[in-house]
């Protein structure tokens, strides 16, 4: 069973995390550990950050680090999402999307998305999680 933590939330078995206008945003993978992030083209900070097993955009600032336990995506210095293998079937993920101009990002209180905070939920067996301007 994959179960991956973010935000004081537990999301298990879930196809993404987060998904946006029915496109995913966030999705962890296990084997090897991985994360496709998509974040939406047209952003008023012109930052749109494109990862998944096909490669990274823009090449120029987007930067990953993987290792067999961990899996990274930075733009430029700034880390957008961190994964950290706990153990088989269990990954810790810290997001932080401000530096694209988006107010998603995970804290001690929990998961916020724009003015809301999610915190101590458990999504089970969902196609997408938390599904963002349907």
């Amino acid at each position: 069973m994959s179960t991956v933590l973010l935000g004081r939330n537990r999301f298990v078995e879930c196809g993404s995390i987060l998904a946006y206008k029915g496109v995913p945003l966030l999705s962890v993978a296990f084997d090897p550990l991985r994360l496709e992030l998509a974040t939406p083209e047209g952003l008023p900070s012109g930052r749109a950050v494109h990862v998944d097993p096909k490669g990274k955009s823009p090449e120029d600032r987007v930067r990953v680090v993987a290792t067999p336990h961990s899996f990274a995506i930075f733009w430029g210095e700034d880390a957008l999402a961190v994964a950290t293998l706990l153990e088989a079937g269990t990954v810790h993920v810290k997001l932080d999307l401000r530096p694209l101009g988006i107010n998603i990002y995970d804290d001690a209180d929990g998961l916020h998305i724009g003015q809301n905070t999610f915190s101590g939920n458990v999504v089970s067996r969902s196609a997408v999680a938390i599904s963002l301007a349907d």
